[in-house]
């Protein structure tokens, strides 16, 4: 990420509306991410009736059917059920430490899963009548009933679930399609033969293989139960309403556009996932939550402290041109790419909120991506976490200014020490001083071990410097 600053007032609004501007033109706007079944043009300025496009992909709707409505999107369960199964089928740690490639992550990943698909003896669920398609989210539900029988029973008909899944919000109690959508899942556990199960498809463990490796639940219950302790119903909550807030994350407009310009043509669902293998989800997320973890003890203060990192509302600032100068109608340009600190208002509750918004998810693998600010982020402020780059758009008045301004970034255990350690020590990882912990804590205790211990060097090595071998 990039951070800029500025003593002008009016930089931080100007390069955060012309730089999301400029990301929206290079994907909303992008021919290449134009789906054929959309039939309204795109446009950047519309009245408040108008719909954005891309419209949101993962929804819940509903068919008609001849016993009444049919939940119509029960593919998003793909991306939604932390399966138990499929997470303990890959394990990140031990291809880090063989090295394996992610083609050979998936081919250990295939043949472990075609081994428990005829353990679990899921052909006698098809049905001639059936769809093939339904296979891709009823498989895992029916690989963890095969193997967790009462836990998942307990979890899927449990009445808190109810009350405490972001996923049953107050809009989507009982009678909403989201809540049929589950129900349906639910059922599909409950009765299989009546899940409606065509032949099993041909790719099914490869495409399993791909949500063992990167589908949003399954990372979140991998990572969640690699840091703590919890029960079953916890973990499951914590993996299932983390991957819902992500089904938001890949609903927004750009999210869309990226996906589609950067992954093969195939239905939404299945290009989401693969833009997770592609992007190593498990890693962002480790890493990320290794950062957050000191500063949140418990699973559930972990979970806010992510949830609010993810999902940053888009602002707007009102800018003019010519004709609408001259009706005295401003128009509105979205920031989101890139944001602004500097011109809230303070002095009310939602202009601090918005200021520990933005902080946040600065601080954080997900947008904004650049952040302009006036003198109010260059003290007592912290952005190092994924930022390594200053942009000075112009010079402070003295060098206590200036090296203010620098401390933003370097920081404990900042993006570029994070970097450095990575490169420098990945390859000292082994077995033994990894075992059952975090492998960034074992890069850490193999950087202090090579490079403070025994040396007299001070305890700031190397949480806070580094002896670079590049950068």
């Amino acid at each position: 990420k990039t951070l800029i600053f500025s003593a002008w007032l009016m930089v931080p609004r100007m390069l955060s509306s012309l730089i999301s501007y400029e990301v929206e033109r290079r994907t909303v706007g992008n021919a290449a991410s134009v789906d054929l079944q959309e039939k309204d043009a795109r446009k950047y300025f519309h009245t408040k009736k108008e719909r954005r496009h891309p419209i949101p992909q993962l929804v819940f709707s509903q068919k008609k059917a001849e016993d009444g409505e049919s939940a119509n999107n029960m593919s998003n369960f793909a991306l939604l059920f932390p399966s138990t199964t499929l997470a303990s089928s890959f394990d990140p740690k031990d291809a880090l430490l063989h090295r394996r490639s992610l083609d050979e992550v998936r081919e250990q990943v295939v043949a472990r899963l075609r081994r428990a698909i005829d353990e679990a003896q899921l052909q006698n669920y098809s049905t001639s009548r059936g769809e093939p398609e339904r296979w891709y989210w009823a498989a895992p539900l029916l690989l963890d009933r095969h193997t967790g029988f009462v836990e998942l029973s307990d979890w899927l008909f449990s009445d808190s679930l109810r009350d405490d899944s972001w996923y049953f919000d107050d809009e989507n109690k009982d009678g909403s399609s989201k809540a049929k959508h589950f129900a349906e899942f639910a059922q599909c556990f409950r009765e299989p033969m009546d899940a409606k199960l065509g032949p099993i498809p041909g790719d099914l463990a490869e495409v399993l293989a791909d949500m063992a490796i990167a589908s949003p639940a399954v990372v979140a219950l991998r990572t969640v139960s690699q840091q703590f302790q919890s029960s079953f119903y916890d973990r499951t909550l914590f993996a299932f309403d983390m991957a819902h807030e992500f089904l938001t994350l890949f609903n927004k407009p750009e999210s869309i556009a990226s996906i589609r310009l950067t992954t093969e043509q195939a239905t939404y669902w299945r290009r989401v996932l693969q833009y997770c293998v592609d992007g190593c989800l498990q890693s962002v997320l480790d890493e990320f939550v290794h950062v957050l973890k000191p500063d949140c003890p418990s699973i559930w203060e972990l979970y806010d402290r992510l949830i609010d990192s993810m999902n940053l509302g888009t602002a707007s600032i009102k800018v003019d041109d010519l004709n609408s100068f001259l009706s005295e109608k401003r128009r509105n340009m979205r920031c989101h790419y890139a944001v602004d600190l500097g011109n809230q208002r303070i002095e009310t509750e939602d202009g601090k909120k918005r200021i520990k918004g933005i902080r946040q998810n600065f601080n954080s693998p997900f947008r904004p991506f650049v952040l302009a600010t006036t003198s109010i982020g260059q003290e007592g402020l912290d952005f190092h976490t994924y930022c390594r780059k200053i942009v000075h758009w112009n010079l402070p008045s003295n060098p206590i200014d200036l090296e203010q301004r620098e401390g933003r970034i370097n920081r404990f255990k900042g993006l570029v020490i994070r970097q450095q350690i990575a490169a420098k020590y990945r390859d000292h990882i082994t077995e033994e001083s990894l075992g059952d912990g975090d492998v960034w804590d074992a890069l850490f205790d193999a950087a202090e071990k090579n490079e403070r211990l025994g040396t007299g060097k001070c305890e700031l090595i190397p949480f806070w410097h580094v002896e670079a071998d590049r950068f």
